[in-house]
């Protein structure tokens, strides 16, 4: 850190005072810190002489860098600056290129264009990191999974979030269903997965875990819609014990406990049986009773966590990923453009900085290095 040492003397009436003497040692100096922030502006100025063919007229210049092509180019700093601004702190465009402007002294002056620009950049030249996250998720003992609603020119669309607690991408789509998971992890994963209660994830993956927060949410919202009703409340608490206790226990339950919170469970719910058989439910109201359905047919994603320590009790992993779509969402309203390019190129560029920011990384020094890199070129074979 830069700075400067700035002795702060003592008062003639100390210093002159035959009472007091200077203490000497380790506690003779106390040092206080003022820390601040300065933006300093770095403009190197690239210019090479101009020729002229005597015979052609041809006129040439030495080829500038690849990074400086146009009259004002902006390095990887300033790049990586309106990158995590725009999406990591979701700013809008029009505020981070104001921001930049009054921050440098009105010497940077970004347009809307260029920061809309960034997300394709970083996409493009962070796809090596694309695919290897994809084939850690593929890999993945455990994954979570999670759709999301996002609007492409005010139109709603889904986007597809899969992370393992490290790992994560995210896919624009415009359908649900098995087309929305096509091309994603999902789609080659064999191993558990943990999800909302979707048919669709079942044809994916060997085991499923239920997320059991919302499990917790629907109990709660049936035992203020059936108050005459006892089972949804019994069963919320011994859900809530169960993994109150597994948690304690680092995750390991004996075969004993196993075998005791699962008679519980199917006990609760042939209480859910008799209730509904003597109070049959409404034709207004039928989550409750649909639920206590769902609990019996799906009891093995539901309580699968009993047996496996690495599987969560929710899906919660991926929600909170997808609250991260769900902030851009209320900043930017919407995504536009006549295809879906611009949040295809969202999501690819968050599921590398979400990833590093999971993994412990210098997130604006990885953003730095990455558009360091040349844009790759495509195959026009």
């Amino acid at each position: 850190m830069n700075g400067d040492s700035i002795f702060l003397p003592a008062p003639p009436e100390i210093t002159e005072n035959p009472d007091y003497y200077r203490i000497k040692g380790e506690h003779g100096t106390v040092h206080k810190q003022a820390v601040g922030i300065t933006l300093t502006v770095k403009v190197d100025d690239y210019y090479a002489y101009v020729y002229r063919n005597r015979k052609t007229g041809a006129r040439y210049h030495v080829p500038f860098p690849s990074n400086v092509q146009l009259e004002v180019n902006y390095d990887e700093s300033v790049k990586a600056f309106i990158f995590l601004m725009k999406n990591h702190l979701n700013v809008s465009e029009a505020k981070i290129s104001e921001f930049l402007c009054e921050m440098a002294g009105g010497e940077i002056k970004v347009s809307r264009g260029m920061i809309s620009h960034m997300n394709k950049e970083f996409s493009q030249k962070s796809e090596q990191e694309q695919k290897e996250i994809f084939a850690m998720l593929v890999t993945s003992e455990v994954m979570h999974t999670d759709l999301t609603t996002a609007r492409l020119n005010g139109i709603l669309k889904n986007i597809v979030v899969c992370t393992n607690g490290t790992e994560t991408l995210y896919f624009y789509r415009d359908k649900k269903g098995d087309a929305a998971f096509k091309g994603t992890p999902v789609e080659f994963f064999q191993n558990t997965l943990i999800h909302d209660h979707d048919k669709t994830m079942y044809h994916y993956g060997s085991e499923h875990q239920e997320c059991n927060a919302h499990h917790l949410r629907y109990l709660k919202g049936a035992m203020e819609n059936e108050p005459d009703l006892t089972w949804h409340g019994k069963m919320h608490s011994h859900l809530q014990e169960i993994n109150r206790i597994r948690e304690t226990q680092g995750r390991v339950l004996t075969s004993e406990q196993i075998d005791e919170f699962e008679r519980e469970y199917d006990k609760l719910l042939d209480l859910a049986d008799q209730e509904y058989h003597d109070n049959p439910p409404s034709d207004c109201y039928r989550k409750g009773y649909n639920l206590a359905k769902e609990f019996r047919e799906y009891k093995e994603s539901v309580l699968l966590f009993l047996r496996r320590p690495e599987v969560d009790f929710t899906n919660n992993e991926a929600e909170r990923c997808g609250r991260q779509v769900k902030r851009h969402m209320v900043n930017s309203g919407t995504f536009r453009g006549g295809t879906g390019h611009s949040a295809e190129e969202y999501c690819a560029a968050m599921g590398v900085l979400q990833t590093a920011k999971s993994s412990g990384e210098n997130i604006y020094e990885m953003v730095q290095q990455v558009f360091q890199r040349e844009t790759p070129k495509k195959n026009t074979m």
